[in-house]
């Protein structure tokens, strides 16, 4: 695994560690969404808990931080 600027593993670091925190925040009800949002005129109202429907398995962290790490890293894979 290759950092192509001096500041990409600074910025892949903080990007994990905020991801770390959203799921946290999914995993304690923190990140509760609102039922409803109103914009001028405009309403939406939500069914459902969208902050439910987010999936916080180890499964699914382990493929996000691997998904952020590719944006700020060149990660090689097999052989070379």
């Amino acid at each position: 695994m290759e950092y192509p600027t001096d500041s990409a593993r600074d910025t892949a670091v903080c990007a994990i560690a905020d991801a770390q925190r959203r799921f946290a925040d999914v995993q304690s009800g923190a990140a509760a969404a609102p039922a409803s949002v109103t914009i001028g005129s405009v309403s939406e109202s939500y069914a459902a808990n969208t902050a439910a429907a987010i999936d916080a398995t180890p499964k699914a962290q382990a493929a996000e931080y691997y998904r952020i790490l590719c944006l700020y890293a060149d990660v090689y894979r097999g052989c070379s």
